[in-house]
């Protein structure tokens, strides 16, 4: 059941990371941007993810863990094995196609995308349709190189919140979410309740450093030194 749920998430609720090349192979990059301006103004601050009272813990998913270590093809921020009181119950890597005139694509035509999710719920029918579904407490999606538009143009548009600092690390705050931007043209967005995402931002490490030839990353430290990875191209 996680590993459906994870796979609904990466190609529904985050368009914005994993559908974004596919809008602008379709409408035009100008007209992908124009709607991720479009879904920055209906984000509510302060943000509830789905139904508080349709969450658990779930089941830690011990190849969840295994993998978070040893994936070598990008950096793994995550908050261990339980945060909160919820599980690690899902971890899934994902490459998708960039079109060539995404303009922020630089010069790739691959990027990966991976998410880890944290805790469960019940899936339930949504109102008037068959489709059956849920939110999950708190996710963290890792954008490769090359798929998320960069700071510098989302901090023009109408409706986000502006830029800050998060570990030393530019971001953003997404309503639903808050995104950290590298210097490697990596991002990392931390979806959940804003009453629960400070603690953590703030607690996140770097799963797979030791894979990654990264100095061990402490929760609450700068973490610059991510965006200094060289993180190749996948095929």
């Amino acid at each position: 059941m996680a590993r459906m749920l994870s796979i609904r998430f990466l190609t529904q609720r985050h368009w914005l990371l994993v559908a974004l090349p596919v809008a602008a192979l379709v409408a035009g990059a100008a007209t992908a941007v124009a709607m991720v301006a479009g879904s920055a103004t209906r984000s509510a601050r302060p943000a509830v993810i789905g139904d508080p009272a349709n969450r658990s813990a779930g089941t830690l998913n011990a190849q969840a863990v295994t993998d978070a270590h040893a994936f070598a093809d990008l950096p793994v921020p995550w908050l261990g094995e339980q945060f909160n009181g919820l599980n690690l119950v899902a971890l899934q890597h994902q490459v998708n196609p960039l079109p060539a005139t995404l303009p922020w694509a630089r010069g790739r035509t691959n990027a990966s995308a991976l998410i880890l999710v944290y805790g469960t719920c019940a899936p339930r029918a949504a109102n008037g349709t068959d489709e059956v579904n849920c939110d999950p407490p708190l996710e963290i999606y890792v954008s490769g190189p090359g798929s998320s538009p960069p700071i510098e143009q989302l901090k023009l548009l109408p409706g986000w919140a502006t830029p800050t600092s998060v570990r030393g690390v530019p971001a953003i705050d997404k309503g639903i979410g808050t995104e950290l931007f590298f210097d490697n043209g990596l991002s990392v967005t931390v979806y959940s309740d804003s009453s629960l995402r400070g603690e953590a931002l703030d607690a996140l490490t770097i799963a797979n450093a030791a894979a990654l030839g990264l100095q061990p990353v402490e929760a609450g430290a700068n973490l610059e030194a991510v965006g200094n990875l060289v993180v190749p191209e996948p095929t």
